[in-house]
């Protein structure tokens, strides 16, 4: 990655909510959680986004890309977009971060939201728009295969035999079964 590429993060609560971030400068800016990424090496990337994800009192469980060739970003660079569709908030009070607020908006009432932010004189960084859109069309896609994962595992367990969880016995054979 060049020097000057960013990573920003759509993150996704188990309460169906994605942080965004408003600038206390200027007008006000919504933005995604976002990070420069600097140095080269594998893995140094998600390294960045983990510790951006951790300043703001998160913990993600799975990062996925959706943006895969990046977006140019005016400055020579480019941008990638992630989604962390398992965000956890870390236990305790959430970190001050100087300029920065965090709001975490509904999913399904994020683009009313932005319109009305916008309409109340804040701007609205276009990769705000392009995440939600992204995350829109993959987090089906990705419930789905996590979904089918589980039940296969599920099944090849009843197979085997192998108790789902400790002390719990398997459910009998109904009669209508048979």
């Amino acid at each position: 990655m060049d020097p000057r590429d960013s990573m920003h993060v759509v993150g996704l609560t188990c309460d169906g909510e994605m942080p965004l971030l408003r600038t206390l400068t200027g007008e006000g800016e919504i933005v995604l959680p976002g990070v420069t990424v600097t140095g080269v090496g594998e893995g140094c990337d998600l390294l960045a986004v983990d510790r951006l994800l951790g300043a703001l009192g998160y913990d993600a469980r799975e990062l996925v890309t959706m943006s895969r060739y990046g977006i140019p970003d005016g400055s020579g660079g480019h941008s990638s977009i992630v989604m962390a569709p398992l965000l956890a908030r870390r236990k305790g009070r959430r970190p001050a971060l100087p300029g920065l607020v965090v709001h975490e908006i509904p999913v399904a009432d994020a683009a009313g939201w932005l319109r009305e932010q916008r309409g109340l004189g804040a701007r609205v960084d276009p990769k705000v728009w392009v995440g939600l859109l992204l995350v829109e069309r993959q987090f089906p896609g990705w419930a789905r295969e996590r979904l089918s994962a589980s039940l296969q595992d599920l099944r090849r367990r009843r197979i085997t035999g192998t108790a789902i969880a400790p002390g719990i016995s398997r459910p009998r054979e109904s009669a209508r079964g048979a």
